[in-house]
């Protein structure tokens, strides 16, 4: 039977965590042979072996498969990552989370439900900080107030390419293919953050419809205070601010060429 669905979990050494991640994936209502997980470890390769070890197929009812970045443990790898897990996606229909976010139950199913909706779609759900969410019935009922006003951009259709969380976000391989995935060279030592951005930036620019849902909805487990305290002081998170400045403002420039070369284009074949 095809597969409706591809989950992608990028992991980074914490199997217990994504030992988690997978248990709520187990728990799906969505129908286990309809859909796969691909687990990509950016663990660096003295890492590997214990998420390895943990994603033995048979350990989880469904189909799983994994791989690895290659990349060394400093790299913060995750969109070479989410570009192998797409490449290697079986289905037509790509669904990204982390080893830190546990779905609902009915996470697969909603993703799959409202692709069937809407063409040229990028979806995006809830991401709870309440573990209670992953016991709640349908509609889910948000309370984290940053995702209320998501859901208020979407109602009105004004989101943006902020608002694309790979945390918890679907689009079909063909969509991601045209924009070329994430952007690899945003994959560099002491740089951390903004990769969801720059494809939601390229995403928009190719009209694609973005929309958000509370009822695909996942858990984010809170990220431990010395990782917290690490991005900071270490201001990996600004580094990566300036590098995806300086990508926005490329892409924006040969946007504007490309319209202006086909502007006189058209002008030349009505002449």
């Amino acid at each position: 039977m095809p597969l409706d669905a591809s989950v992608v979990v990028p992991t980074f050494c914490r199997p217990p965590i994504l030992a988690e991640c997978l248990g709520w994936l187990s728990r799906q209502t969505f129908p286990r042979d309809r859909f796969e997980v691909l687990v990509v470890d950016d663990s660096g390769p003295e890492n590997y072996a214990p998420n390895r070890e943990l994603c033995e197929p048979s350990r989880w009812g469904f189909a799983l498969r994994y791989f690895t970045t290659g990349l060394p443990v400093d790299v913060y790898g995750v969109t070479v990552a989410r570009n192998i897990g797409m490449r290697e996606a079986a289905s037509p229909l790509v669904l990204y989370t982390d080893d830190d976010c546990y779905p609902h139950p009915a996470w697969v199913a909603e993703h799959v439900r409202l692709h069937g909706e809407v063409d040229r779609l990028a979806l995006t759900g809830y991401r709870a900080d309440d573990p209670a969410v992953l016991e709640s019935p349908l509609p889910i009922r948000m309370t984290r107030q940053k995702c209320i006003e998501e859901w208020e951009r979407s109602q009105r259709g004004e989101m943006g390419a902020g608002d694309f969380k790979t945390g918890n976000a679907s689009v079909k391989k063909a969509h991601l293919l045209e924009v070329g995935g994430f952007n690899e060279s945003m994959a560099k030592a002491g740089e951390y953050g903004y990769t969801d951005r720059e494809l939601g930036m390229r995403l928009l620019a190719n009209r694609m419809t973005f929309r958000f849902h509370p009822d695909a909805a996942v858990y984010v487990v809170p990220p431990d205070e010395a990782t917290s305290r690490a991005r900071k002081e270490g201001g990996s998170q600004e580094r990566a601010r300036q590098r995806f400045r300086q990508i926005e403002r490329e892409f924006r420039r040969k946007r504007i060429f490309a319209r202006v070369l086909e502007f006189f284009g058209w002008k030349g074949g009505k002449a």
